[in-house]
């Protein structure tokens, strides 16, 4: 710790010291791209976003007074691969205070769909790095951009060793600063601002004396004050914009400091690392301060997050659940084998799923060249190398003297839900029922027991799998879990009830429809998945539905296929006879891009209780869920 802060921490110890100082505002500067890509490709988000971190770093070379954190360790990467004559410029501002490695984590990631294991990951991979390189320990979650987040981040935060969390919107505590206590009971420090572009007008301004400038922050940092924990500090996450500069004022903001203080002697501001205020806090918490205590969600916001491109949250799904298998095998492969523990291999897989998880990445809230490109490195290369990567660390894991197939559960639950295998021909499991996909060559939906956490010998005989009969498409299917009501011409799910007569779905489960966009999709990308209270609904396109189905003792298969001039979809679902879960397998060829597709699920009723998967457990709230406000 450098000596300024420590006389300062000191001073504050003082009887009456705390009243003789002016307030303190902390002016924390940030630039804010991503990692993946947003709206442009990868080589160009990296350079444009490398190139504002250079602006801000010369900025703090130049001034003095000037402060500002640098997040990702990508970028810090994009700095030593493509202007590694900045690197001892960087290092030289790390050492005398000026700039700051804010984030502990390896990207700033979405926090509610990546899983537990890939959070951990997040954050051991990316102090590891930014240890190993630049000897710094970032000790922060700086998570500025999320939309949301669960009850599990405090506890994540504290087994990683961390101080604090920071974030930006919905705040649910109604002050700056407070414990998020975690449900196994340990708490984390929260730090929250509005956004993180606060304090436009001083980045966009350029005269140090302007009146109205001056007051317009005057009002701000006093608004601020009657929002933090303590009226004599205040926190801003300050920048012009995304991808933010400098203040346009440059060197300038000398004046602009000694012009404030001149007008202002009763409120301090000065530009800051986060460090800088996180010490002055707890300076103040050690003197007896007290902070509010929370134990819950953060809401959810632009929930549309959730749902927007499916390919990309299955493939990061997929991908967590090969690391897991991957991992077992290699592990027990090792122990009982004695063969080679492949480090490189899972460690450069889990780099690449940890890139993916940058927040507009795993959102779907960019497009074009970022998720699938011939010229640049873009999402699905990611998700292919990392299971090109897990593919071969599972092949050399298994052992080829014994032979066969070999079953990998990587989770720690005994499986019996269906799944797809490929099988050998002429050979079908010995146990278990398996049904062959009508529509898939050479897969088969198969119903085996298999022994949590643990590699099971897939025993064989000869034989094939069950083939489903065609059949005319069934008005209802019933199993012992439930009895579904199908709409003939279009196969969408007319009723859903339980077995005991319970409705569930409404009619129109399943219905794929475009809709038409905001008004505000044209201006701001990311508008387009905020919630609505008004769907527009376009008109369906009249053409009559294939439906077409296959009956087994496994399942019952319902397949409708529809052409319309503006798009083809393929509707495939599957119920099982003795498992409770109804598959929907869509299949889209959209040829236009200025609309929205949804596929709907309406309740046949209201909710009574409210589940939410989340890292380690489940998270319960109300039945009826207000998206934007703090969840119990």
């Amino acid at each position: 710790m450098r000596s300024l802060p420590v006389l300062a921490l000191c001073l504050a110890c003082l009887p009456g010291a705390l009243s003789a100082q002016p307030a303190v505002a902390h002016v924390v500067p940030n630039t804010h791209g991503t990692i993946a890509g947003w709206l442009v490709d990868f080589d160009t988000e990296r350079n444009y976003v490398l190139n504002n971190y250079l602006e801000h770093l010369t900025l703090a070379s130049r001034s003095s007074v000037y402060r500002f954190v640098w997040s990702e360790v990508p970028n810090l990467i994009s700095l030593l691969e493509l202007e590694p004559v900045r690197e001892a410029e960087l290092r030289a501002r790390l050492r005398d205070g000026r700039a700051e490695l804010v984030n502990a984590f390896f990207v700033e990631s979405d926090m509610t769909l990546p899983g537990g294991e890939t959070l951990a990951r997040l954050g051991v991979e990316g102090i590891r790095w930014q240890e190993a390189v630049f000897g710094v320990r970032p000790r922060f979650v700086w998570a500025i951009d999320i939309t949301g987040a669960h009850r599990q981040l405090p506890q994540i935060a504290r087994r990683l060793g961390l101080d604090a969390i920071v974030f930006t919107r919905n705040n649910p505590a109604g002050r700056t600063a407070f414990w998020w206590r975690a449900p196994d009971g340990s708490r984390a420090l929260a730090v929250t601002a509005p956004h993180y572009m606060e304090l436009r007008e001083l980045f966009q301004g350029a005269d140090p004396k302007d009146p109205k400038l001056l007051e317009t922050l005057r009002r701000t940092v006093r608004e601020r004050l009657a929002f933090s924990p303590s009226p004599r500090l205040a926190l801003f996450l300050a920048g012009a914009s995304d991808y933010s500069l400098p203040p346009a004022m440059g060197e300038r903001i000398q004046e602009f400091l000694s012009e404030w203080h001149a007008v202002n002697p009763e409120m301090e501001l000065r530009f800051s690392t986060f460090s800088e205020y996180f010490h002055a806090l707890r300076s103040e918490m050690e003197t007896g301060l007290r902070l509010p205590e929370y134990a819950g969600d953060v809401a959810f916001c632009f929930n549309g997050f959730w749902a927007d491109m499916p390919e990309v949250k299955r493939a990061f799904r997929r991908t967590e659940s090969l690391l897991r298998a991957a991992e077992l095998a290699a592990t027990a492969a090792s122990l009982q084998r004695g063969a080679a523990y492949p480090s490189r291999q899972l460690h450069e897989a889990w780099l690449l799923l940890l890139v993916n998880a940058d927040r507009n990445a795993i959102w779907g809230a960019g497009a074009g060249a970022a998720f699938r490109s011939a010229e640049h490195w873009d999402v699905q290369d990611r998700f292919l190398g990392a299971r090109e990567r897990l593919a071969r660390v599972i092949d050399g894991a298994s052992d080829a003297k014994t032979g066969g197939p070999v079953l990998l559960n990587p989770l720690n639950w005994p499986r019996r839900d269906p799944f797809v295998l490929r099988l050998p021909a002429g050979r079908t499991p010995a146990d278990g029922v398996c049904v062959s996909d009508p529509l898939e060559r050479g897969e088969f939906r198969c119903q085996l027991n298999v022994p949590p956490a643990q590699a099971a010998r897939l025993r064989l005989a000869p034989g094939r799998p069950s083939t489903p009969a065609p059949v005319e498409a069934p008005k209802e299917v019933a199993t012992p879990f439930y009895r579904a009501r199908l709409d003939p011409a279009t196969s969408e799910i007319a009723a859903l009830h339980s077995a005991s007569g319970r409705p569930i779905l409404a009619r129109g489960a399943g219905r794929v429809q475009l809709e038409e966009p905001p008004a505000q999709f044209s201006k701001v990308a990311a508008d387009f998945m905020a919630p609505r209270k008004q769907r527009k609904v376009l008109p369906a396109c009249g053409a009559p539905a294939r439906v077409r189905a296959w009956t087994s003792p496994a399942a019952i298969v319902v397949v409708s296929t529809l052409d319309c001039p503006e798009y083809s979809v393929e509707k495939r679902i599957w119920f099982y006879q003795n498992f409770p879960r109804i598959d929907f397998d869509i299949l889209l060829n959209l040829k236009r891009s200025d609309a929205l597709v949804t596929v709907d699920f309406p309740f046949a009723g209201p909710v009574n209780r409210r589940t939410r998967g989340i890292p380690f457990g489940f998270s319960e709230g109300p039945p009826r869920e207000d998206w934007l406000q703090p969840q119990p």
